[in-house]
Formats: C-alpha cells, sequence, structure tokens
C-alpha cells in the first residue's frame, strides 16, 4: 500500500480581530479564529499543529483557541502554526 504525502508549507497566519474591546472579567469567552495559508495563498483548512500561548495571567487559553478572560490587565495570546507566528493584544477590564 502507498501513502499519498503531500507536505505544505505555511506561507501565512492570520488571527481575526473578534475580541471586544475592553475584553470584560464578565465575558463567558471567545472563540480565536485563525486563517493559515501555504506558501502560494490557499487556505489550508485544518491546520496541524496550531499552539495558542498567553504571555500573562490576564486571559487563559485553550489548545482549541478558546479564550476566557482570567484578570485584570494586558497581554497577549501568541498563536503559531509550523514556523508562522501571530499575536492578539488584549487587555482585560473588570
Amino acid at each position: 500500500a502507498t501513502a499519498d504525502v503531500s507536505s505544505r508549507i505555511v506561507g501565512s497566519l492570520t488571527v481575526a480581530d473578534n475580541v471586544p474591546k475592553p475584553f470584560r472579567l464578565k465575558n463567558p469567552g471567545v472563540q480565536l479564529h485563525i486563517t493559515v495559508k501555504d506558501d502560494k495563498g490557499v487556505v489550508i483548512e485544518h491546520p496541524e499543529h496550531v499552539g495558542y500561548r498567553a504571555t500573562d495571567y490576564c486571559v487563559e487559553v485553550d489548545d482549541n483557541g478558546f479564550m476566557k478572560p482570567m484578570a485584570e490587565g494586558d497581554c497577549d495570546v501568541v498563536v503559531n502554526v509550523a514556523d508562522q507566528y501571530a499575536k492578539v493584544k488584549l487587555s482585560v477590564k473588570d
């Protein structure tokens, strides 16, 4: 049996700017929406190994990109796919 293996190079990563400003502590949470394109500009529908990381404790973000406010303050969520990174700046207020 042969497997059809295709490797796509991730060319760009963007994160939709859908987070309320300011992000209130009472907010139930927001799903981050990302768009990943290959080196030819074609959208990759189901990118593998997407990483989400908060730079500080003002928000919590899970492995699927669902983000909840945790404490007042300013922080970023960093999203990465392959060698591409995108950052979402956040300001959490009461």
